[in-house]
């Protein structure tokens, strides 16, 4: 970074929920240089991180991207791949180092608009707003997802730690042992599938970096222990439901995993426990209309709501891997009988043998005289 401010620079957090402001606060205040800091308020800060994965984020993009900014370097979170132009913008999950750059990027630009302050409202960085002309319902959604070609629509579990987790859980269920997935000599993770449950060192702001990356590999071990109800509640164990939902979520980053169908129609078997799952753009509502009974698919369930197709992937990925979907079953299509079939046939005769018939049979047979 060629701009070296006197002060640390300050940012706002804007459009993000707590979880994920507390994560990009606590970033900003522990690197080792104290460059950054929290703004008092928007109108104080220097760098605005805006999250448009939520409505309120998207409404500040709005507001403040295409106006008039006064000299602020805004920068955009998603975890879709935005079509931006002359923007900084940061794809979620980010590691802290990650983040890093793109603060650091953005800061050059604070300076040089120290140097050109006279220029500086002619030459502040707007996004370029992605607009569907050809579809209404979904050009009311401001950004464009990551799934716009096919060719990076899919994803390979195998691949990554989510695949490397259900193949460990799985192995747990056939072998009643606890499974543990390490990597290198500190990190692991432990799977109980008897007791559901998993218990790990690995940080979650570690977690989301590992697992958006095909380069770390994990080696897969039998421990002796057959059961994980006796792990420490230390914060690093939970349940099996929420670690399968995180991961899958953070994985899929807007795509589907390889060999699903993104036009199957389907429906939630059941509603979701929200309050112990990661929060995902729109859950709620794209699970009240998933389980009001018809099955839908993904690209419907985007115009209905008029949201990213990115995000209703997203959601379909994380309740995939607890096994909320149920998929359409496939009505088998009427076919007619060739003229051998019905030649070749059983003939069903239309006359019962005495022995089968009924008790009413035989009391009218006595009735009528007709033994």
């Amino acid at each position: 970074m060629t701009y070296q401010p006197k002060s640390p620079i300050r940012c706002a957090l804007l459009g993000m929920n707590a979880s994920a402001s507390y994560s990009y606060e606590y970033c900003i205040r522990h690197y080792p240089d104290s460059a950054y800091t929290l703004a008092g308020s928007m109108e104080d800060a220097q760098l605005l991180l805006i999250d448009v994965d939520s409505p309120e984020g998207r409404r500040i993009a709005h507001q403040y991207l295409t106006g008039d900014v006064s000299g602020k370097v805004p920068v955009i979170l998603s975890a879709n791949q935005l079509r931006t132009e002359g923007i900084f913008f940061l794809h979620k999950p980010a590691s802290p180092e990650t983040l890093r750059v793109i603060l650091d990027r953005a800061t050059a630009q604070i300076g040089h608009n120290a140097r050109v302050r006279s220029q500086a409202d002619r030459h502040v960085t707007r996004a370029a707003l992605a607009m569907e002309e050809e579809d209404a319902p979904l050009s009311l959604y401001m950004f464009g997802s990551d799934n716009d070609s096919r060719d990076n629509m899919f994803f390979d579990p195998e691949q990554y730690l989510y695949g490397d987790v259900r193949h460990a859980y799985r192995i747990s269920q056939g072998a009643g042992r606890v499974m543990e997935l390490r990597s290198g000599t500190l990190a692991f993770i432990r799977i109980c599938a008897r007791s559901k449950r998993v218990h790990t060192s690995v940080r979650d702001a570690v977690l989301r970096s590992i697992v958006t990356t095909t380069r770390i590999k994990f080696t897969l071990t039998a421990l002796a222990e057959e059961d994980g109800r006796n792990w420490p509640d230390d914060g690093g164990t939970e349940s099996m439901e929420s670690f399968l939902w995180r991961l899958a979520a953070w994985t899929s980053r807007g795509r589907l995993p390889q060999g699903d169908d993104p036009n199957a129609r389907t429906r939630l078997r059941f509603w979701p426990n929200m309050t112990r799952l990661l929060p995902i753009p729109h859950a709620m509502r794209i699970a009240a209309l998933w389980s009001s009974g018809p099955y839908y698919t993904m690209t419907a369930i985007a115009r209905e709501l008029m949201i990213s197709l990115g995000d209703v992937h997203v959601f379909y990925c994380a309740a995939a891997a607890i096994g909320l979907l149920e998929i359409e079953a496939q009505t088998p299509e009427k076919t007619f009988p060739t003229a051998q079939a019905v030649r070749t046939a059983p003939q069903v005769s239309n006359t019962a043998p005495q022995s089968q018939r009924g008790l009413l049979g035989r009391i009218l047979s006595r009735l009528l005289g007709n033994r």
